[in-house]
């Protein structure tokens, strides 16, 4: 688009600001700091988003990893869901 409207800021450059190129140069380099910054701040918060998706995704599938009461630190194992196969075992041995 730039390379169309050459031929207007060359007119521009010379006729309106005398041959002073730096009004011109001013105003492209504001137009591209512009668009910099509106697309590295797009890029940023979608980055962000799809970070989030992920993790959440990440989350949705993890499973569910219950302590045993060992590790817990109460030093019961009664209500620990390996010990209901322990007794069972244990019953099984004993009949």
């Amino acid at each position: 688009m730039l390379n169309f409207s050459q031929s207007a800021l060359d007119a521009a450059t010379h006729k309106r600001f005398h041959n002073d190129p730096t009004p011109i140069n001013a105003i492209l380099l504001s137009l591209g700091v512009l668009i910099g910054l509106v697309l590295v701040g797009y890029v940023w918060t979608k980055s962000g988003k799809i970070a989030r998706e992920n993790l959440e995704e990440q989350a949705e599938g993890a499973r569910e990893r219950l302590i045993p009461n060992e590790l817990a630190g109460n030093g019961t194992a009664a209500h620990d869901y390996g010990a209901v196969e322990e007794r069972g075992r244990k019953g099984r041995a004993s009949n």
